[in-house]
């Protein structure tokens, strides 16, 4: 489709695996959130910070164990940093950590509340949540009131993203921000430098998140 209609540039956005050896068009390509081979340029958030922040975070708020839900371990995914910076922390300092990772169904679907009870079941003394999106936050934090758990006095939650919802939810999400209006504003000046004067397009870009506190930690 993209061969046959021509397009400027392409701008990838996607979960989909073994992109590299199914993108074969002669127009620039650059990748969001995800680096997809050595030759498509790739824009990142600092997802590797974003997971050290969080962890460093729960434990500067006196959390003893920590979690990290996952949406995508199984992919491969850069965001999949997130967990990697979060893990060094976590055995750095000593720190109880557990990992749960979403099925693929889950992960299409967006519910994550089955692998959320199966966490709070299966360890009752975690009292620090980190995940990898924002939704997942929302729905551990209506998990735990569901359960009688009180967020943030005996679990806090940080979630990733900063999306909208994070401002709005009672109790409002404590999240890593990235800069989504940055990264995609990037990729597209990416596109039309390189059509226009030629520019070539750095292989990977790597954008800074920062912690937005809130009300579940």
């Amino acid at each position: 489709m993209l061969s046959a209609n021509k397009v400027a540039g392409v701008i990838i956005a996607s979960h989909t695996q073994n992109l590299d050896k199914k993108i074969n068009i002669d127009a620039p390509v650059i990748s969001i959130d995800r680096i997809i081979s050595p030759d498509i340029p790739a824009i990142c958030s600092d997802n590797y910070q974003g997971g050290v922040l969080a962890a460093e975070h729960l434990i500067s708020k006196g959390c003893k164990k920590l979690a990290h839900i996952s949406g995508s371990i199984h992919l491969n995914m850069d965001a999949n940093k997130r967990y990697y910076g979060f893990r060094d922390v976590c055995e750095k300092k000593g720190i109880p950590h557990v990992l749960i990772d979403a099925t693929e169904e889950q992960f299409l679907s967006m519910n994550y509340e089955s692998i959320i009870n199966i966490l709070l079941d299966n360890h009752p003394d975690v009292d620090g949540i980190f995940t990898s999106n924002d939704i997942i936050a929302a729905q551990a934090i209506t998990t735990c009131s569901k359960r009688g758990i009180k967020v943030p006095e005996q679990i806090k939650v940080v979630g990733y993203d900063d999306i909208d919802l994070c401002k709005i939810y009672n109790p409002a999400i404590t999240t890593i921000r990235q800069s989504i209006d940055d990264i995609c504003m990037y990729a597209v000046e990416s596109i039309i430098s390189k059509v226009e004067n030629n520019k070539p397009i750095p292989s990977c870009i790597i954008f800074p998140v920062t912690l937005i506190e809130r009300e579940t930690t």
